[in-house]
């Protein structure tokens, strides 16, 4: 019996590293719908979706969409997007209210970010090191930019509020 379970670990963590390595820009798992990896947060009366990142490391555009399973997308989870080397344009829906930290970090092929009406925070590093980022524009109800949220953006001419 200790032999069957041994393996049974070893053949589960095996596995788990090895889908690890095929989606390096992705740090977590969750549930898979469409393009995006997500989680189910909230209460059954109030539940939401966080974006977790893409299924294909490689994606170029990012259209995320305002609803997966119909219940609203409203974040962006820490490291979504994290080293996706090929992004080049993200549409974000109003549905989204926070962009976790490192999010988008270090996508260094990044130049157009349409940020939602109804944006309110952008987490540390958000965008630190999107070196083709030329302009962004920061929506009115946004409240919280933590530090670094643009830092190495070195392309970045205007930043307009």
């Amino acid at each position: 019996m200790k032999k069957i379970v041994f393996i049974f670990l070893g053949l589960l963590v095996s596995n788990t590293s090895v889908f690890a390595t095929d989606y390096e820009c992705l740090n977590n798992y969750g549930r898979q719908e469409s393009d995006y990896y997500f989680n189910v947060e909230g209460t059954s009366t109030s539940r939401t979706i966080k974006i977790l990142g893409p299924v294909n490391n490689s994606i170029q555009i990012a259209n995320i969409p305002n609803k997966i399973i119909d219940i609203n997308v409203t974040s962006i989870g820490a490291d979504a997007f994290k080293n996706c080397k090929n992004l080049q344009n993200v549409v974000i829906p109003n549905t989204i209210t926070n962009i976790d930290s490192s999010a988008f970090e270090n996508c260094s092929y990044l130049q157009s970010v349409t940020l939602p009406t109804n944006l309110v925070a952008i987490g540390s590093s958000a965008f630190k090191g999107c070196g083709s980022l030329a302009t962004i524009a920061i929506p009115n109800g946004v409240t919280h930019i933590d530090s670094s949220a643009f830092e190495n953006c070195s392309y970045l001419q205007s930043v307009t509020l």
